[in-house]
C-alpha cells in the first residue's frame, strides 16, 4: 500500500518537468468580491454609501465578431502574464547563469524577466537571476506581487514576490504541480499540491490547509467567496464550503472548470467520449447557455477582465476544430485566430484593458525546445 502511494507520488510528480510545461494544466483567474441578487430577469447591485441599482441581468446581444489588428510573434521566449498594458513577464534561458549538462547537452536555466513590448532595443529586465528554474508566473490583479514556482528536477515549490522590492517569500514546504494555482484576491493564492492537498498562501508566506486530502487526482483548484472548487478522480467537479466544511460533487466528467472572477458565468469543459471534449459556457447554477466547440483537446481557457469574452485553445486529430478562438458570452459567436495552437505551453492571458491577448506554443526545432510567443491586438 504504501509503496503504491510512493509510486503514485513519483508519477505525478514527473508532470513537472519541461515536457510537462508544453500541455495546460490549468486556467486561473484573480477572484473578485461580488455583493448582489438576481430575480425575474432582473440584478440588484449593492455598493458602499449608495442606493440599491437595479438593471436588466441580461444585456442586448451582440452581433459580432472580434477583429483582429495585428499580431506579434517574439520567438525564444514564453510569454506567461502581463504587468501592464505594454509590459510582459516571460521565461528564456539565462545566459549569465553558469550551464548544465543534461543528455550531452548544455542548458542553461530559464528566469523570469520583464518584456517592453514598446521599447525598441528589447533588452529584457531580468526579474530574479539565480541557478533554478523559474516558470508558471502570475500576477495578482494589482500587479504587486508575483506568484511563481521553481522547478528542480520533477518537482515544483512556489514563491511570491514583492514587485516593488523583489524579495520573495516560499509559499510551504509542499511540491507543487507544475502549472497549477491562482489568486484568490490580491493578498491569496490557491494551489493543489501532489500530495493531494489544497493549500492557499498569503503574501507573507503564511499557508493554510484548505482540504488535507491524499487524493492525488485533485486538480483545479479555484475559490471564489467562501468556496473552493476542484476536480479529482473520475473527473468528478467539487464544491467545498470553507465556512460549513460541506463538500458537495457538482458534475461529473469535467476536465476543466473556469468561473469568471464574479462567478456568475463558467467555462465548462466535459469529456464526452474518448476522444472528444466540449466546452460549453454556463451560468452560475452550471445551466447551459451556449456549446463553443467539440475537439479532441480543449484547454488554456481565459475570461476577459469584464468577463465578457472567453479565450480558449480547441486542437483534433485530422480535420477536425483546431485553433486559438475567442467567444462573446453574450451572443455565443467566436472569432478564429491564425496562430500555432498545436503545441500550447500555457494558459492565454488578457491584458489588462482586454485590448490584446497573450498566448505561447512550444516547438520542438533541431532538437531543442524553442518557445514562439504570440501577442494578439484587437480592433477598438
Amino acid at each position: 500500500m504504501v509503496a503504491n502511494k510512493k509510486k503514485q507520488k513519483k508519477a505525478a510528480a514527473a508532470a513537472i518537468t519541461l515536457a510537462g510545461m508544453l500541455v495546460v494544466l490549468s486556467a486561473c483567474g484573480s477572484g473578485a468580491g461580488y455583493d448582489g441578487s438576481t430575480a425575474a430577469g432582473r440584478e440588484v447591485i449593492k455598493k458602499p454609501d449608495k442606493t440599491i441599482t437595479v438593471v436588466d441581468e441580461a444585456p442586448a446581444q451582440a452581433d459580432q465578431q472580434m477583429e483582429v489588428s495585428k499580431i506579434d510573434e517574439l520567438k525564444g521566449i514564453h510569454g506567461l502574464d502581463w504587468l501592464s498594458e505594454d509590459k510582459i513577464i516571460v521565461d528564456k534561458e539565462n545566459l549569465n547563469m553558469k550551464p548544465v549538462t543534461i543528455e550531452g547537452e548544455q542548458r542553461y536555466p530559464r528566469n523570469l524577466y520583464i518584456r517592453d513590448l514598446a521599447a525598441a532595443d528589447q533588452e529584457d529586465e531580468a526579474v530574479s537571476e539565480e541557478q533554478d528554474n523559474q516558470s508558471f508566473a502570475l500576477l495578482s490583479a494589482d500587479k504587486k506581487y508575483l506568484f511563481y514556482k521553481k522547478n528542480s528536477e520533477d518537482t515544483a515549490t512556489g514563491y511570491i514576490m514583492d514587485m516593488a522590492t523583489r524579495e520573495s517569500v516560499q509559499t510551504g514546504e509542499g511540491e507543487l504541480h507544475a502549472n497549477d494555482g491562482e489568486w484568490i484576491d490580491n493578498e491569496r493564492v490557491i494551489f493543489s499540491l501532489i500530495n493531494g492537498s489544497i493549500v492557499t498562501s498569503d503574501v507573507k508566506g503564511n499557508t493554510t490547509t484548505v482540504l488535507p486530502m491524499e487524493d492525488f487526482s485533485i486538480m483545479n483548484a479555484t475559490q471564489r467567496g467562501t468556496t473552493v472548487y476542484y476536480t479529482s478522480m473520475q473527473d468528478k467537479l467539487h464544491a467545498y464550503d470553507t465556512l460549513t466544511d460541506k463538500q458537495t460533487v457538482l458534475d461529473s466528467k469535467v476536465i476543466w472548470f473556469v468561473p469568471t472572477p464574479d462567478n456568475k458565468q463558467t467555462a465548462l469543459v466535459k469529456r464526452t467520449s474518448e476522444t472528444e471534449m466540449e466546452l460549453t459556457i454556463t451560468d452560475s447554477a452550471l445551466k447551459k447557455k451556449w456549446t463553443l466547440v467539440k475537439a479532441t483537446q480543449v484547454l488554456g481557457m481565459s475570461w476577459s477582465p469584464d468577463g465578457t469574452k472567453l479565450a480558449y485553445i480547441a486542437n483534433s486529430q485530422g480535420d477536425g476544430v483546431n485553433g486559438v478562438f475567442v467567444a462573446d458570452s453574450v451572443s455565443g459567436k467566436t472569432t478564429p485566430i491564425s496562430v500555432d495552437s498545436r503545441n500550447a505551453s500555457g494558459t492565454l492571458r488578457w491584458s489588462p484593458s482586454g485590448d490584446k491577448l497573450l498566448t505561447s506554443s512550444a516547438v520542438m526545432e533541431e532538437n531543442k525546445v524553442v518557445f514562439h510567443t504570440y501577442v494578439i491586438s484587437f480592433q477598438q
